[in-house]
């Protein structure tokens, strides 16, 4: 599993998401940007991470008090349990 790397810092951090309010692009294949870190923080139920990313494929079924670190580019979606409550906190090199 990926870690972040030393010189990285948050700036941003997403609402908290459950089925009833998670935006369907991450249920979706996606990505984030160059040079954009995330840390997928589960509060409970779980959360399956799959990387579609060429070369990195995975799936990891996160649990209640778990994370998953998310490259930057790399291609991934979400799928939740029925009770999975999650936020995204954001993260990049320190200006």
């Amino acid at each position: 599993m990926l870690e972040l790397p030393p010189q990285v810092k948050p700036y941003k951090t997403t609402p908290v998401f459950t089925p009833q309010n998670i935006p369907k692009g991450l249920l979706a294949e996606h990505s984030t940007k160059a040079g954009t870190w995330g840390v997928l923080e589960v509060d409970s139920g779980a959360i399956e991470y799959v990387v579609t990313q060429a070369g990195f494929e995975e799936s990891v079924t996160i649990q209640a008090g778990g994370t998953a670190i998310i490259a930057p580019e790399h291609t991934h979606y979400v799928a939740l349990s029925a009770d999975a409550v999650f936020q995204i906190i954001f993260h990049r090199i320190a200006k």
